[in-house]
């Protein structure tokens, strides 16, 4: 998907009264992007991957749910790769874990309880434990009870990830944009407003695999209910075929943090979503 500038965005005619305020939008975002075809062995545990085997020092556990069962690692990033565009931490390890026994993998509707789900930040990572030993504790992909939203080869072996800056207008199914343009927003178009807001959402390559930005929601946000600032868009990964990765039905997942504990670190206050057709 291709990165753009202001002067390159190409709206659909019947947006163009509109145009500057939806420039205003516009925030940067870091695509990830799966190396498909990179099929060796993961050699090492500060690799950024999506599945595979995490980075997990001496004397701190392997994540599980309430019933000590494993959690599954969905990505891990090394932050000091990342081009520098969005407010993270400069360099560390970044991990996002998921339930991969329960129905919704670990998202816990309406309840402050995160066994289900965890995000781990180590600021200066030390010496990993060898990936035979982390591989031990994690899930067994192969077991009849594994329900995870990810291919169990997939899972166990993980794809490297590499990253690229973008830029990306609010989608129309994100928060921000009613917020920021009204809720009436596409009723105030003619006729066509839902081809309209279509072939908008499809020139701003709103879905895909990003960090920071705007989400792409199937139903809705559940952010719409929360006033003041909106929680920061963290992680978003879509289904992927070529990933053997599948939401329900063609879903997205995303992970979100307040704007105090994305700028004090605390990255294990993230909460994570998802929804599908």
């Amino acid at each position: 998907m291709a990165s753009h500038t202001p002067g390159e965005w190409v709206l659909p005619a019947a947006l163009a009264p509109h145009r500057e305020r939806l420039l205003a939008t516009e925030r940067p975002i870091v695509r990830l992007l799966p190396q498909y075809d990179d099929t060796s062995p993961q050699a090492s545990l500060l690799d950024s991957r999506i599945g595979g085997v995490p980075y997990l020092p001496e004397g701190l556990a392997y994540p599980t749910n309430h019933k000590y069962e494993p959690l599954q690692l969905l990505c891990q990033l090394d932050l000091s790769t990342l081009p520098p565009v969005l407010p993270l931490p400069e360099r560390g390890l970044l991990q996002f874990f998921i339930d991969p026994w329960s129905f919704l993998y670990g998202m816990q509707l309406g309840k402050d309880d995160k066994m289900g789900h965890e995000v781990r930040y180590f600021a200066e990572p030390t010496a990993a434990r060898p990936v035979e030993e982390v591989r031990l504790k994690m899930p067994d992909f192969g077991a009849a009870a594994y329900v995870g939203p990810m291919e169990a080869a997939v899972a166990a072996q993980g794809i490297p990830v590499t990253f690229e800056a973008a830029q990306q207008l609010a989608g129309s199914s994100d928060a921000h944009f009613s917020r920021r343009l009204g809720e009436d927003f596409w009723e105030q178009l003619p006729d066509d407003d839902f081809k309209t807001r279509e072939a908008y959402d499809r020139s701003n390559f709103d879905n895909g695999h990003h960090l920071g930005g705007y989400a792409t929601f199937t139903q809705g946000d559940p952010r719409y209910t929360q006033s003041g600032d909106l929680t920061y868009h963290l992680l978003q990964l879509d289904s992927d075929d070529r990933l053997g990765l599948m939401w329900g039905d063609m879903g997205i997942a995303h992970f979100f943090i307040s704007r105090k504990a994305l700028e004090a670190g605390q990255f294990e206050k993230a909460t994570f979503y998802w929804d599908c057709y």
